[in-house]
This record gives C-alpha cells, structure tokens and sequence, in this order.
C-alpha cells in the first residue's frame, strides 16, 4: 500500500488561543521546576545526585525553550475561510492504541481511497490537548475527525499522520510517559457534585413564609 507521513501543520488555525494559553502556562511551571532543581543541586554533596539533577535540568530547559516558543507563534492568518466554510461529516468509526511514548489513533474505515487525494486534502491541526484531522474531497463528501480535550497532554511538534490506501493513522507525542486511561479526557464526577451544591445553596438564601407568618405580618400592631 501507498503510505505517505506527514507532519503537523504549521499553519493550524484550530485550538490556536488554547494551546498558546497552555504553552505559557507551561513555560511557567518548567521555570518553577528549573529553580526547585538548581535549589537541591546546590545542597547537593554526591556526584551521582549531582549529575543527575543536571540532566532533569537540561531537560526541563529544553522543554521550556520549546513552550515558550510556541507561545509566541504568530497569529495563523490564511486557510480560515476555506476549510471553516466547509460541511464536515464526522468520523464515528476509530480506534486508538498507545506505548509509553506515543499514542496511536486509527480510522480504517468509511475512508476507502483516501490515499489517491492530494497532499492539500489532509489537513492535521494539533493541539496540546487535542487534535483536527480533516478530509477534504474524498468522493464528493468532506469527513472530519476532531478530539478535544484529550486525556493529557502532547508535544504538538512531534505528532504526524501517514496516509495508506484506505486508511490514516495518526500518531500523538505524550508529554511524559503517563498511561492514558482513555484517548479523551474524562469528566470529573465531582463538578457535577460541586453544581448540586450550588443549587442546594441558592435555594437556602431564600425561605418562602409560612401562612402563618404572612397572615401575622398583615395583622395591624397594637397600640
């Protein structure tokens, strides 16, 4: 089968404000871990926890000049229109997998001859949380294949897709080597609670008078 891989797009025009706002918020905590680890290297007396607290330093600085990059990007200013003003048809139909890396996602159904449209059909946006996959054109009918939130977090650089006769696979970087429980994040039980709370709350700053207290309130005082 004809198999070609691909990159991100560097023009992606979906997520852009999220994955900035992200990409600053995590330039900001890899400065607070940089510090905590310069902190402990200068308490530390043994070579081996030296050299060990170097690495987790150089590190986090390469991940930080990597965020802070790209949270700078430029605004993406083209390509908007064309593919906003399209009607999509969702993918149903997927599967995912994952190593301790990477996180694979499959769709290898309901796309047969996807790999005989041009390079310009396939749009791939990725997101920190998050990814778009656009087909445009396959027999007259544009499919889609959008996940947002994921279950945590991904280098965006580093994902791609490759495109096979009849099917695509995507592959997504983890940021870290976290198992993922599920590809999309999962809602946590307690806001639900946190929103019951609120209503119990509201109607408690309100007590509606009882008949009787409305008919002593109407009574004229005594004298």
């Amino acid at each position: 089968e004809a198999s070609a891989i691909k990159p991100v797009s560097t023009q992606s025009t979906w997520g852009y404000k999220e994955e900035k706002k992200a990409m600053e918020s995590a330039a900001k905590e890899l400065e607070l871990d940089i510090e905590e680890l310069k902190s402990l290297l200068a308490k530390a007396t043994r070579d081996k926890i030296k050299v060990k607290l170097n690495g987790a330093i150089q590190e986090l600085e390469s991940q930080r000049k990597i965020a802070e990059a790209s949270a700078i990007k430029p605004v993406p200013t083209t390509g908007v229109k064309d593919h906003e003003a399209l009607i999509w048809k969702e993918i149903a139909n997927f599967s995912w997998d994952q190593e301790s890396t990477f996180v694979k996602v499959y769709i290898t159904s309901g796309i047969d001859g996807v790999g005989s449209l041009p390079m310009e059909n396939i749009i791939a946006d990725f997101n920190v949380k998050g990814f778009d996959i656009k087909i445009k054109g396959l027999k007259g009918v544009n499919y889609r294949l959008k996940v947002f939130p994921l279950n945590k977090e991904i280098k965006t650089a580093a994902c791609k897709y490759s495109v096979k006769t009849n099917s695509i696979s995507i592959t997504l970087a983890k940021n870290g080597t976290d198992h993922w429980d599920d590809l999309k994040e999962k809602a946590s039980p307690f806001k639900s609670l946190d929103k019951k709370k609120d209503k119990d709350k509201d109607c408690l700053l309100y007590t509606s008078p009882s008949p009787r207290d409305a008919t002593l309130s109407r009574m004229p005082s005594s004298a």
